[in-house]
């Protein structure tokens, strides 16, 4: 026996059979965890290439660091299982380090790390009694008693335990029997259209994955020189793409309707994934239906701009993501141009969509002023960061916002600050001057399931299964919603199709086509009229004044998310302790808002809790009375019209104690307020006398009734006139 062979045995010489059947146990748990953590340190082969290799490496390391800690624990004068002991101790370590790298605080690093130390041990152990005595009932109820705390502990993992109805469906729930607006008069939009489209790629050439962007790419496009935005580029980016920042790829997938032409152009970009786990491809299933509708539909590979588990992360992310689209619209432009290609003569240059999501969300508004005429801006669950010291602003361009209330990823609507951000020229006389803006809150939805190479994973394996997937609302419907939003925007804003702005207006109205689900909505166009909003700057009428009565209205308060960040908004907040009260916004005596039947009252709303330390909320019963200053007053019950969303409540975690312990603040209370918009016809009002002449409005006075102390939030108070 050669002397390294005698020092390992003597190494494990004090390792009993059941202490090495417990090891064996320990390993059988830490074994998939490992394989968890390899999966989230992809190389671009493929999980079935990689993970058996990490985990023959990680078992190599094992085996390497035990024996080196048990050597130096035979030092200690103690018979103990020394092999057995150093390799616990280095494997939980270990797993308690990838569990607070992957999203989890220390607590519950160390608390899982012991947990599945003791289960594995526990196992192993309870293996040992039943083979060394087989027929103990003793044995025999140990095994079973360690099969059921096995499938307990995978059922609760896959959340197969019955629990409540899931949030998505108890919010459509309170939507079925309430008042609904007359029916949208408009072809479906997810239906797809009378084009039929061909499909190809344009790309590199070069890819060293991908072979459609590779050999099989039918247009080839020079590479870009991005190092005037950053010239930082890992060595390790530098292997992976077979490249410099001085030559990136241009890549994109294309659906192109058959046809003639010219047809409008959309372009769309992911966001902030693993680079290693491509991206663009999970917009196919909205590239082919925007193609079915007569619009080129382009899907942009920035894959190179992502994260990776393996490098840092890239310098001047987000201006490299704007360079990227407006380099990929430059070659669009020049295929467009010459002859002899797909694109040749068939792009609308003047009539550009663009469409973020996550980071690209936020690219898209950055890349929106570039020279082209971009018309319209759409963003699902976007980040909304600061860029050189300030935040994005849009003006005169339609936009629109989807985000899911169970965004584990992006987990406050960052995107109804931009919402916010985006405002309109004051002259709108003209159709084609037309713009509006929505903001879509779409109940169940996360945030990876707009890209189906995404999914339900919104944070880093294996943590993402500690999150709340029962509240998820069906990955098929969260993409139907968003097709449907994203389809009926671009033909209202691309096609001219006004006939789609009551789904914006008022979803409701489009019911019939929607996933069952809840739906909260945000919408103002360059027509509204704002006569109070409660800014400090406020663009409202001046002279407006209020009155609170039974009630306290504390004005001009900042609107903050789930974080206890602005919401850059500011509202008044109503609260009342009973019976309710009125609050009364008063117009200046002269010079105020002319109005007549045909025109509309709007006003957003958010139900709040009744503290800041309860979940619970009061709905309200409202009635609203105008007057004019002719004596014409007019009466109507909110809840004939539509419905006050009750807060959202949303659980992140698979139980709220994980709240706190994962992605540490960032889901820290269950709540944030969002919006609803309500539009009311004047015509609508009881006692208002339809006679089509003109009167003076005098005040707008909101009566809240409650058997409970609540409080509200109202704001963007306004009139929308007859003309669109």
């Amino acid at each position: 026996m050669t002397g390294w062979k005698r020092m390992i045995a003597k190494l494990r010489s004090a390792d009993s059979p059941g202490a090495l059947r417990a090891l064996g146990g320990f390993l059988a748990v830490m074994l998939p965890v490992g394989a968890g953590f390899a999966w989230g340190f992809p190389l671009g082969f493929g999980p079935w290439v990689e993970i058996p290799v990490y985990l023959g490496l990680m078992l190599l390391a094992l085996w390497l660091g035990a024996h080196l800690l048990a050597g130096l624990l035979s030092f200690i004068p103690i018979a103990m299982p020394r092999l057995t002991i150093s390799t616990i101790v280095i494997g939980t370590s270990s797993a308690i380090i990838g569990f607070h790298e992957a999203d989890m605080s220390w607590r519950l690093s160390i608390m899982s790390g012991l947990l599945l130390c003791a289960i594995g041990l526990g196992t192993g152990l309870i293996a040992h009694r039943c083979i060394m005595h087989p027929k103990r009932v003793a044995s025999r109820l140990a095994m079973v008693g360690a099969v059921l705390v096995w499938l307990g502990g995978v059922s609760w993992l896959l959340e197969v335990w019955p629990g409540e109805k899931p949030i998505y469906e108890r919010y459509a729930e309170i939507y079925q029997d309430g008042p609904h607006p007359p029916a949208i008069q408009a072809e479906h939009p997810g239906i797809a259209g009378q084009y039929a489209y061909s499909s190809f790629t344009y790309g590199s050439g070069q890819d060293r994955f991908r072979t459609e962007y590779g050999s099989k790419a039918e247009l080839l496009t020079a590479s870009a020189d991005a190092t005037e935005i950053t010239e930082a580029w890992s060595s390790f980016r530098r292997w992976f793409w077979r490249t410099d920042i001085s030559a990136l790829p241009l890549n994109a997938r294309v659906w192109m309707p058959e046809g003639e032409g010219p047809f409008p152009l959309v372009l769309m970009v992911h966001g902030n994934h693993l680079m290693e786990e491509f991206s663009d491809g999970g917009y196919a299933y909205l590239g082919e239906h925007f193609a079915s509708r007569g619009f080129i539909a382009v899907s942009v590979d920035e894959n190179f701009a992502n994260y990776s588990a393996w490098s840092s992360g890239q310098n001047q992310n987000m201006p490299l993501r704007e360079w990227g689209l407006i380099e990929h619209l430059h070659a669009i432009e020049q295929f467009h141009m010459n002859a002899g290609n797909p694109f040749s003569g068939k792009v609308d240059l003047e009539r550009i969509a663009l469409i973020g999501h996550s980071r690209g969300g936020q690219a898209v508004v950055m890349a929106a002023d570039n020279g082209y005429r971009i018309q319209a801006v759409a963003a699902l669950a976007p980040t909304d960061w600061r860029i050189n010291q300030s935040y994005l602003r849009l003006r005169d361009v339609h936009y629109l916002v989807l985000q899911g209330n169970q965004d584990g990823d992006i987990s406050t609507f960052d995107g109804e600050r931009q919402y916010r951000r985006v405002t309109f020229s004051d002259d709108v006389s003209e159709s084609e001057d037309y713009r509006f803006k929505a903001a879509v809150y779409i109940i169940g939805a996360n945030h990876g399931q707009f890209n189906t190479g995404w999914g339900d994973r919104d944070i880093t394996r294996p943590t993402h299964f500690l999150l709340n997937h029962r509240d998820l609302l069906p990955a098929s419907e969260q993409r139907e919603a968003a097709l449907i939003y994203l389809t009926a925007f671009l033909e209202a804003t691309l096609h001219g199709k006004l006939e789609y702005l009551p789904l914006f207006q008022d979803w409701r109205s489009a019911a019939e086509w929607l996933p069952d689900t809840g739906y909260i909505t945000q919408f103002s166009d360059s027509t509204f009229v704002v006569l109070e909003d409660y800014e400090l700057a406020s663009k409202g009428l001046p002279g407006v004044t209020s009155k609170a009565e039974s009630l306290t209205a504390k004005e001009n308060i900042q609107v903050r998310d789930r974080q206890g960040n602005s919401k850059q908004n500011r509202g008044a907040e109503l609260v009342w302790d009973e019976a309710g009260g009125t609050y009364t916004l008063l117009l200046p005596p002269e010079g105020g808002q002319l109005v007549h039947p045909e025109n509309e009252l709007a006003f957003s709303l958010a139900a709040l809790p009744v503290s800041d330390s309860t979940t619970e909320a009061v709905i309200p019963d409202v009635t609203l009375e105008i007057r004019t200053t002719d004596g014409t007053v007019g009466h109507l019950d909110l809840d004939e019209h539509a419905i006050i969303p009750p807060p959202v409540m949303t659980q992140f975690t698979q139980h709220p104690k994980l709240e706190n312990e994962i992605k540490p603040r960032r889901y820290r209370n269950p709540f944030e307020p969002v919006f609803q918009s309500f539009r009311i016809p004047l015509r609508a009002f009881q006692g208002w006398i339809s006679t089509g002449n003109r009167a003076q409005l005098h005040s707008i006075t909101w009566t809240i009734e409650a058997d409970e102390p609540g409080r509200i939030l109202i704001d963007d108070i306004g009139i929308y006139p007859d003309i669109q």
